[in-house]
């Protein structure tokens, strides 16, 4: 049975940008916060190993994207110590962040959607980014949302990947079964894992360094993708 469909991780496998840590020093500094990237850098990890919302709860649902990233930008702030540097600060890193960050697509990254497409391969997205998010990331992109057959959200289901949520609602969306839909990111918790366990074909993205186990299938350059349908 042949390959139909190839979903893509969005950040860090179609596009890449300014570091998370790099954006938000840029703009306390805009603030006239001097805060280093390294210090910011260390927030988001303290944040990152606080408890997680029960994976069985759907954490996503029923919240805006600016409601959420304002409460997480304002747990960054707390964790580098300016929780109560001045009003609203945590409004204005979000206001300003798509304007900072400097998006472009990965190499090759447009090709290889193009050469699917032309195979008659469906393509699509599944984020752990929220859905009216990638409209904006795509926005001075030259492939957009619509060039996709299927575009699903954190907030689609209200899970974030690894849940299989996002996964299950993209084969029901497309009306395919799990091996003929191959998965393509560069996480290998949530991206590689999370496709395998629901049956599809797993690839990692991986441009530099050793896949995690000997069996991984991996590849270092999209277009390389093309040789594995």
């Amino acid at each position: 049975m042949g390959i139909k469909a190839v979903l893509f991780d969005m950040g860090n496998t179609l596009i890449d940008s300014r570091t998370t840590e790099g954006t938000f020093s840029r703009i306390l500094r805009e603030k006239g916060y001097d805060v280093p990237p390294d210090l910011i850098k260390e927030a988001l990890v303290k944040h990152s190993d606080e408890p997680a919302p029960n994976q069985e709860v759907g954490d996503r649902a029923g919240i805006s994207s600016e409601d959420f990233y304002i409460k997480f930008n304002n747990a960054i702030l707390s964790h580098i110590g300016l929780e109560n540097a001045e009003p609203d600060l945590g409004k204005y890193i979000y206001d300003r962040w798509f304007i900072v960050l400097h998006i472009y697509l990965l190499q090759n990254a447009e090709s290889t959607i193009v050469q699917l497409k032309k195979k008659g391969i469906k393509v699509g997205i599944v984020t752990n980014g929220f859905r009216d998010e990638v409209e904006t990331i795509f926005e001075e992109l030259p492939i957009q949302p619509s060039d996709f057959d299927i575009v699903v959200g954190c907030n689609t289901t209200g899970f974030a990947k690894p849940n299989p949520a996002p996964f299950k609602f993209a084969l029901k969306v497309l009306g395919l079964l799990p091996e003929e839909i191959m998965f393509v990111g560069d996480s290998y918790r949530n991206d590689y894992l999370g496709s395998k366990k629901v049956g599809m074909n797993p690839v990692l993205y991986l441009p530099k360094g050793e896949p995690p186990e000997p069996d991984t299938i991996f590849v270092r350059d999209l277009k390389d993708l093309l040789d594995l349908i």
